[in-house]
């Protein structure tokens, strides 16, 4: 996006992500440990933010690091004045252990005093942005466009 963004008509110094699903694991995962300064705004739809819940007795110092290291919840803790604001939406009717680790990201944004906007579907299923065409879901989209045009357009 930094070589070709032009091109596109991409202004280079406003990027926002929006991610779903596993995507947070791999998308958020230099977001919010390198903090580039071009990033306005984060937005993750239902997605794996904290994985340490799944960790065994059996797993190896290895695997916990590892673990430990990929899940975005991590590095809410190094520097949160510094992450862009966040937009997390959850679905109410997801896998609990998918959720368990959304709502320990969402409880650790609010402890370290992140700007974070939050919004739960409490009927929704996994996917419901493309599954459930429910006012909730239409709600969710919209303030999800407003708060991206809010962050990515402001000066």
């Amino acid at each position: 996006i930094q070589e070709h963004g032009a091109q596109f008509g991409i202004d280079t110094q406003r990027l926002g992500i929006w991610t779903a699903s596993g995507g947070p694991l791999y998308a958020l995962y230099t977001a919010l440990r390198e903090r580039p300064a071009c990033l306005r705004c984060l937005v993750s739809y239902y997605g794996m933010m904290d994985l340490q819940h799944l960790l065994t007795n059996e797993d190896t110092p290895d695997t916990i690091a590892m673990i430990t290291e990929y899940s975005p919840v991590t590095h809410l803790r190094e520097h949160p004045e510094s992450i862009p604001p966040i937009l997390i939406t959850r679905a109410g009717l997801d896998n609990p252990k998918l959720n368990t680790g959304l709502d320990s990201f969402v409880q650790t944004a609010i402890a370290q005093n992140i700007t974070l906007d939050f919004m739960n579907h409490p009927q929704g299923q996994h996917g419901f942005d493309i599954l459930d065409d429910t006012p909730r879901t239409h709600e969710i989209i919209r303030y999800t466009l407003e708060f991206l045009k809010s962050h990515l357009l402001a000066p």
